[in-house]
C-alpha cells in the first residue's frame, strides 16, 4: 500500500481491550456519543513534505519581513541553532524561532505586558475585523493548497488589575487581543496546536504571531475507511479507565465536553510523517480537582504512525 508500514494492534491488546470494554459505563458512552458532530466514512491520508533547512529559512524569511513591514527580505546574520530549533534576533528588539521538525515558527517582540495598553473599547465583530484584516495582510497562510483555508476559530483578552498603595482596586485594562485561527483541510478540521495566533497591542500593533503549518502533498496516498464513532467511544472510555485502574468510571466521574473527528498535528518538536484522521475526545471530571482530560485515538483501523500529544 504505497510503501506504508501500518501497524495492528496486537493479540494481547485486544484482550486488554475486551476485558476493559466491560468496565464501560453504558451511559457514559451515549453521553459521549451524543457529541459526536459529524461523522465520516473515508478521510484520505496525506504524505507530509520534508522540507530542507535551507526551504524552512526562506520561508521564515516571509514572514519575518511581514512581521517587521518590509518589503525586502530580511537577513537572519544574528543565528543562534539549537537542538531542534533555531533563535534568530530580528530588527527592533524582535525574535523569532523557528522549529525544524513541523516547520513552525513564532516571531515575538519584547514588549512587557503593560506596554501599548488597548484603550478602545471594542466590540466583537471590530475585533473579529481587525484580527482577520490583520491576518490577510500577513498572508499568515500563504502556504496553504487550493483545497484548505483558515477559518477564526476563538477571540479572547489578556486583562490585568491591581491595587493603588492605598489597597483600592484599579481599573482593570485590556493589554492584548489574542486569535487563534484553524486549518482545515478538505473542510476537516486540523487539531493540536492553534495553527496561527495573532496577538494584538494597541493601534493594531502586532505583538506575537505563530505558525502552525506542516505541509502536506497534494496528492493523498490513500482513502482509508474511517472506524465508527461507538468503536471510537468505547477506545476512549478503555483508555479513560486505564487511568484508574480498580474502578469502573461512570457518569458520576465524568461529563463529556466534545467528541469529534479531525486531522492532528502533533507538537512542533516532534518529527511527524502522515496527516492522519483522529478522533478526540474532551471530558469534565466531577468532583476532581483534576484538569479537563483529552483523550485521542486513530480513526482508521492502522496506526500510519505513533500519535503523541506532548514533547
Amino acid at each position: 500500500m504505497h510503501g506504508l508500514t501500518k501497524v495492528l494492534l496486537s493479540p494481547s491488546t485486544h484482550v486488554a481491550g475486551l476485558i476493559s470494554r466491560l468496565k464501560i459505563d453504558t451511559k457514559l458512552k451515549l453521553d459521549l456519543l451524543g457529541k459526536i458532530t459529524k461523522v465520516y466514512d473515508s478521510i484520505p491520508i496525506y504524505t507530509i513534505r520534508k522540507l530542507s533547512v535551507a526551504e524552512i529559512e526562506e520561508n521564515a524569511k516571509y514572514y519575518a519581513s511581514k512581521f517587521m513591514g518590509s518589503s525586502l527580505p530580511i537577513s537572519f546574520s544574528s543565528k543562534q541553532r539549537e537542538e531542534d530549533s533555531t533563535l534568530i534576533n530580528l530588527p527592533w528588539n524582535t525574535q523569532m524561532r523557528i522549529y525544524y521538525d513541523s516547520n513552525s515558527i513564532t516571531i515575538k517582540r519584547k514588549l512587557n505586558l503593560m506596554e501599548n495598553l488597548i484603550k478602545e473599547e471594542y466590540k466583537v465583530k471590530q475585533q473579529i475585523e481587525i484580527v482577520t484584516n490583520l491576518s490577510e495582510k500577513l498572508q499568515l497562510d500563504k502556504f496553504r493548497l487550493h483545497f484548505e483555508e483558515v477559518k477564526l476559530e476563538n477571540i479572547s483578552q489578556i486583562k490585568a488589575s491591581g491595587t493603588n498603595i492605598e489597597g483600592k482596586n484599579l481599573p482593570v485594562v485590556i493589554c492584548r487581543i489574542v486569535a487563534i485561527f484553524r486549518r482545515f483541510i478538505n473542510m476537516i478540521p486540523v487539531y493540536g496546536v492553534p495553527s496561527i495566533f495573532l496577538r494584538i497591542a494597541a493601534d493594531n500593533l502586532v505583538d506575537s504571531i505563530g505558525i502552525d503549518w506542516r505541509h502536506i502533498e497534494e496528492k493523498p496516498i490513500e482513502y482509508p475507511r474511517i472506524i465508527k464513532p461507538e468503536i471510537a467511544a468505547e477506545k476512549i472510555l478503555e483508555n479513560l479507565s486505564n487511568t484508574v485502574p480498580d474502578k469502573t468510571i461512570t457518569s458520576d466521574d465524568y461529563v463529556p465536553l466534545a467528541f469529534t473527528i479531525g486531522y492532528l498535528s502533533m507538537p512542533k518538536r516532534w518529527n511527524q510523517t502522515y496527516m492522519q484522521p483522529v478522533y478526540i475526545a474532551k471530558f469534565k471530571p466531577l468532583g476532581h480537582t483534576t484538569l479537563d482530560p483529552i483523550l485521542i485515538v486513530p480513526a482508521t483501523t492502522y496506526d500510519y504512525e505513533h500519535i503523541s500529544v506532548t514533547g
